[in-house]
Protein backbone atom coordinates (compact mmCIF):
# COMPACT_ATOMS: atom_id res chain seq x y z
CA UNK A 1 0.00 0.00 0.00
CA UNK A 2 1.57 3.22 -1.06
CA UNK A 3 -0.22 5.56 1.49
CA UNK A 4 1.35 3.46 4.22
CA UNK A 5 4.86 4.23 3.19
CA UNK A 6 6.03 7.43 4.30
CA UNK A 7 8.71 7.81 0.93
CA UNK A 8 5.37 7.61 -1.16
CA UNK A 9 2.35 8.57 1.01
CA UNK A 10 2.61 12.18 -0.46
CA UNK A 11 2.14 11.19 -4.01
CA UNK A 12 -1.51 9.74 -2.55
CA UNK A 13 -2.41 12.37 -0.34
CA UNK A 14 -4.22 14.39 -2.22
CA UNK A 15 -8.56 15.17 -2.52
CA UNK A 16 -9.44 13.71 -5.86
CA UNK A 17 -7.83 10.36 -4.09
CA UNK A 18 -9.93 10.99 -1.01
CA UNK A 19 -13.11 11.57 -2.85
CA UNK A 20 -12.40 8.54 -4.97
CA UNK A 21 -12.00 6.40 -1.46
CA UNK A 22 -14.94 8.08 -0.67
CA UNK A 23 -16.92 6.63 -3.48
CA UNK A 24 -15.33 3.12 -3.19
CA UNK A 25 -17.05 2.98 0.72
CA UNK A 26 -20.16 2.97 -1.67
CA UNK A 27 -19.76 0.24 -3.42
CA UNK A 28 -20.86 -3.69 -2.68
CA UNK A 29 -17.08 -5.03 -1.33
CA UNK A 30 -15.65 -8.31 0.33
CA UNK A 31 -14.57 -7.53 3.29
CA UNK A 32 -10.72 -7.68 2.18
CA UNK A 33 -11.32 -5.41 0.29
CA UNK A 34 -12.99 -2.96 2.23
CA UNK A 35 -10.71 -4.12 4.95
CA UNK A 36 -8.15 -2.62 2.72
CA UNK A 37 -9.81 0.45 1.79
CA UNK A 38 -10.28 1.55 5.72
CA UNK A 39 -6.55 0.95 6.37
CA UNK A 40 -5.70 3.03 3.19
CA UNK A 41 -8.24 5.93 4.62
CA UNK A 42 -6.51 5.42 8.23
CA UNK A 43 -2.85 6.15 6.80
CA UNK A 44 -4.55 9.53 5.11
CA UNK A 45 -5.87 10.51 8.34
CA UNK A 46 -2.73 9.94 10.41
CA UNK A 47 -1.61 12.83 8.42
CA UNK A 48 -3.20 16.05 9.62
CA UNK A 49 -2.41 18.24 6.44
CA UNK A 50 -5.23 15.32 5.15
CA UNK A 51 -7.97 15.60 7.91
CA UNK A 52 -9.38 18.76 6.22
CA UNK A 53 -9.98 17.43 2.91
CA UNK A 54 -11.30 14.12 4.32
CA UNK A 55 -13.75 16.07 6.32
CA UNK A 56 -14.83 18.45 3.71
CA UNK A 57 -18.15 18.02 2.36
CA UNK A 58 -17.82 17.05 -0.95
CA UNK A 59 -15.82 13.99 0.68
CA UNK A 60 -17.63 13.28 3.74
CA UNK A 61 -15.45 10.45 4.95
CA UNK A 62 -16.86 11.08 8.64
CA UNK A 63 -19.95 10.64 7.69
CA UNK A 64 -19.36 7.52 5.26
CA UNK A 65 -17.82 5.63 7.58
CA UNK A 66 -20.55 5.45 10.21
CA UNK A 67 -22.24 2.29 8.86
CA UNK A 68 -19.00 0.57 9.15
CA UNK A 69 -18.43 1.37 12.94
CA UNK A 70 -20.63 -1.73 14.12
CA UNK A 71 -19.18 -4.12 10.89
CA UNK A 72 -19.40 -7.85 11.90
CA UNK A 73 -15.34 -8.00 11.14
CA UNK A 74 -13.25 -7.12 14.12
CA UNK A 75 -10.59 -6.04 11.71
CA UNK A 76 -12.85 -3.32 10.00
CA UNK A 77 -14.04 -2.12 12.78
CA UNK A 78 -11.40 -1.53 14.78
CA UNK A 79 -9.50 0.70 11.55
CA UNK A 80 -12.26 2.25 11.35
CA UNK A 81 -12.57 3.71 14.62
CA UNK A 82 -8.89 4.66 14.71
CA UNK A 83 -9.74 6.73 11.52
CA UNK A 84 -12.12 8.47 13.62
CA UNK A 85 -9.65 9.19 16.22
CA UNK A 86 -7.74 10.86 14.15
CA UNK A 87 -10.05 13.03 12.49
CA UNK A 88 -11.23 14.19 16.05
CA UNK A 89 -7.41 14.43 17.40
CA UNK A 90 -6.31 18.15 17.13
CA UNK A 91 -3.88 18.66 15.03
CA UNK A 92 -1.60 20.69 17.31
CA UNK A 93 -1.50 17.43 19.42
CA UNK A 94 -1.14 14.56 17.06
CA UNK A 95 1.59 12.12 17.45
CA UNK A 96 2.42 9.55 15.33
CA UNK A 97 1.03 5.90 16.92
CA UNK A 98 3.63 4.05 17.97
CA UNK A 99 6.05 6.87 19.46
CA UNK A 100 4.62 6.67 22.62
CA UNK A 101 5.31 2.91 22.75
CA UNK A 102 8.38 3.05 21.57
CA UNK A 103 10.05 5.89 24.25
CA UNK A 104 8.46 3.52 26.25
CA UNK A 105 10.33 1.13 25.36
CA UNK A 106 13.27 2.43 25.39
CA UNK A 107 13.34 3.92 29.17
CA UNK A 108 12.39 0.43 30.23
CA UNK A 109 15.51 -0.90 28.20
CA UNK A 110 17.84 2.22 29.77
CA UNK A 111 16.70 1.06 33.22
CA UNK A 112 17.37 -2.80 32.42
CA UNK A 113 21.06 -2.04 32.25
CA UNK A 114 21.14 0.33 34.67
CA UNK A 115 22.47 -1.20 38.51
CA UNK A 116 20.04 -1.87 40.97
CA UNK A 117 21.09 1.37 42.90
CA UNK A 118 20.57 3.44 40.08
CA UNK A 119 17.05 2.18 38.88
Amino acid sequence: MYLSDQRTRSAFMTPSVAAVLSQLTQQPLSDATLSNLVLAIYFMSKVSSSREYLLSPSVGMDRVLVPFTNHDNAKIKANVNRVYKNLNSDINEAIEEGAVATLIAMSLEVCMHLPLSAA
